[in-house]
């Protein structure tokens, strides 16, 4: 995944050590889009072990992965995080571990060889699916769903850029992301202080705006960041 950087993980393994905390914390993102998605549910770094669990297998994936077998490090990853989570509910005879994580059992069983390039193949597609599920998740907070980004889209290019132009600048300020994510709605006084926008177009677009301001302000939507470039238009939600 494009979040991962191989040079540094290159050099950690070649004795970079200090590296090690800052190359994990940068890819917090991608480990709990990975746990959440093999527990089948949102995961919170301050609630769930299975997070835990999940880090200290990326820890061990920096350790014990060796790129001349030719396979990617997140796929290697994925598979290491998803054995140790499933050994995790094991020894926890936890109830919630999922029936497609309690049928894996060969995954103590084959080479990591097999599992890597099974996860290879199938790696992009199950990370966009991961993001598209978690941001469903989190617009269901602030009341949306992405039914409601396909109504509320805007059909005019020039209004679609101006809202990503608002969004991009927005995006860059503290207290209306904090407002945001605290009230789940947004501080409409605020916006039009920072932008001059008229407080009627930002009413009628509302919801995609605040849409926009999620992907912006975070770093877990890497690939739908792909499908938007804040004030040079891609593709639309």
């Amino acid at each position: 995944m494009d979040s991962i950087d191989i040079n540094t993980l290159i050099m950690i393994k070649q004795g970079y050590d200090g590296l090690r905390d800052d190359f994990i914390d940068s890819n917090k993102g991608f480990i709990r889009r990975i746990a959440s998605y093999i527990c089948k549910r949102n995961l919170d770094w301050s609630n769930d072990d299975e997070l835990s669990i999940a880090l200290m297998a990326f820890n061990e994936a920096i350790d014990s992965y060796d790129p001349n077998r030719g396979t990617e490090f997140t796929s290697f990853c994925i598979m290491l995080m998803r054995s140790r989570l499933i050994d995790f509910f094991r020894k926890n005879n936890a109830s919630s571990l999922s029936l497609s994580a309690m049928d894996d059992e060969h995954l103590n069983l084959i080479e990591a060889k097999e599992a890597q390039d099974r996860y290879s193949i199938t790696n992009a597609a199950e990370e966009r699916g991961i993001e598209i599920r978690l941001f469903n998740e989190e617009l269901s907070q602030y009341g949306l769903s992405m039914a409601d980004l396909t109504v509320s889209c805007p059909k005019h290019r020039d209004t679609r850029k101006m809202l990503f132009e608002i969004a991009a600048k927005c995006g860059q300020n503290k207290e209306i992301i904090r407002y945001l994510k605290k009230n789940k709605m947004l501080s409409i006084k605020e916006v039009i202080e920072l932008t001059g926008v008229k407080r009627k177009f930002l009413e009628q677009w509302r919801r995609y705006l605040i849409a926009l301001l999620i992907i912006a302000s975070s770093d877990e939507y890497l690939y739908l960041k792909e499908y938007i470039d804040f004030g040079n238009e891609r593709v639309v939600i």
